[in-house]
């Protein structure tokens, strides 16, 4: 593994690298302009095929920042996680100025097996705050390979919830879906 490191000489480069940065990323799509929305219906999102699962994610990981749920409530039944919980609206707030709750629910399917590495302060009997979601190291270290994958519920504090997913995850309608349950916001 090679890793390559540079590091500019002074504050005065690091303002012009950073313009001459931001010039050569402008023709790029910005996330926010599709994320942002002024709709306040219920979300009901859920995967797509392969090869728009990383993208996905992204979007999935930006629903569910900063939700938060109880995780004694977390259940795997039958190859289905369900993951209850109470996220904050982030894809309203430019169009609300405020920040809205709305009760929900996240559903995973094909799951093999989930596991807790939660911080010290918290119990099974306490309160998740989600930070992100991602592909874990299984999807990476076997990239394009045969095999069960992945996906991290990163939460504060360097808890996680780990679940593992068959093979054929994603492949049969995107694998998860996060639906709102209506008529249940909250201011924040």
């Amino acid at each position: 593994m090679i890793i390559f490191t540079a590091r500019l000489a002074s504050a005065e480069k690091e303002k012009k690298g950073g313009q001459f940065l931001k010039n050569r990323l402008k023709h790029l799509l910005n996330f926010r302009d599709y994320f942002q929305t002024d709709s306040k219906d219920p979300v009901d999102f859920a995967g797509r095929y392969p090869p728009n699962l990383q993208h996905d994610l992204l979007y999935l990981s930006s629903y569910i920042h900063d939700a938060t749920f109880p995780i004694n409530q977390v259940e795997l039944r039958e190859k289905r996680l369900s993951v209850p919980m109470e996220r904050s609206r982030w894809e309203l707030y430019d169009s609300l100025g405020t920040l809205e709750t709305i009760r929900s629910v996240l559903a995973i399917e094909h799951v093999e097996e989930m596991s807790w590495q939660l911080a010290e302060n918290l119990s099974a009997v306490g309160i998740f705050t989600v930070s992100t979601i991602f592909l874990g190291e299984m999807f990476w270290d076997n990239f394009g390979g045969e095999g069960n994958l992945e996906i991290i519920l990163a939460g504060i504090r360097g808890s996680k919830l780990r679940i593992q997913v068959g093979e054929n995850w994603g492949l049969e309608q995107g694998g998860f879906r996060l639906i709102d349950l209506a008529d249940d916001k909250r201011p924040h």
